[in-house]
């Protein structure tokens, strides 16, 4: 029963910011078109078992939600479905912001949860740090999805050049 009352608190957390009870910080992000209409790629986040995030939908992202530290099983369900589609353990640590989500388009590339540890530093004066990830499943094989970014006078953008699904760079300034 406490177990199941941490769980419920942890999610009320999610929802009232204000009453914070650990440093560690979530932002999630639904990244996995997988079907032709945005409004059924709408999805459910259960926190150990908890609904903490109802119907969210392709695009949609999150700011940073204060979580307790420790060990979270995440589990996707498309919404009017009892089916779990992902699921994935997090180990949440004091102090640290992650970024969370969600990819594949269920053909191409599975369905799957991906975990980044952010790094919230400030740039040094006059600059942006900036984090490139490759979440776009649009090959069946890894080196089908390689891309280059280039600014748009066709300067590549530091060594992001062959980059696959997947990947995330690190913070570029």
């Amino acid at each position: 029963m406490l177990r199941k009352s941490l769980v419920l608190l942890s999610a009320i957390t999610m929802f009232y910011g204000q009453w914070a009870f650990a440093d560690a910080r979530v932002s999630v992000a639904h990244f996995a078109p997988f079907a032709t209409d945005i409004e059924d790629t709408s999805v459910s986040v259960f926190l150990n078992g908890e609904e903490a995030l109802p119907n969210v939908k392709f695009k949609d992202f999150t700011g940073y939600i204060t979580l307790a530290a420790g060990e979270y099983v995440v589990d996707i369900i498309p919404t009017g479905s009892e089916t779990i589609a992902i699921t994935e353990t997090f180990i949440l640590e004091d102090g640290k912001d992650y970024t969370v989500y969600a990819s594949g388009n269920g053909t191409l590339q599975p369905l799957k949860l991906f975990a980044l540890e952010d790094d919230n530093t400030a740039p040094a004066m006059g600059n942006v740090k900036v984090r490139v990830v490759h979440s776009a499943p649009f090959g069946a094989t890894l080196e089908a999805t390689e891309v280059s970014i280039r600014t748009a006078g066709g300067d590549l953008v530091g060594p992001l050049q062959g980059v696959p699904y997947g990947v995330a760079s690190g913070y570029l300034e």
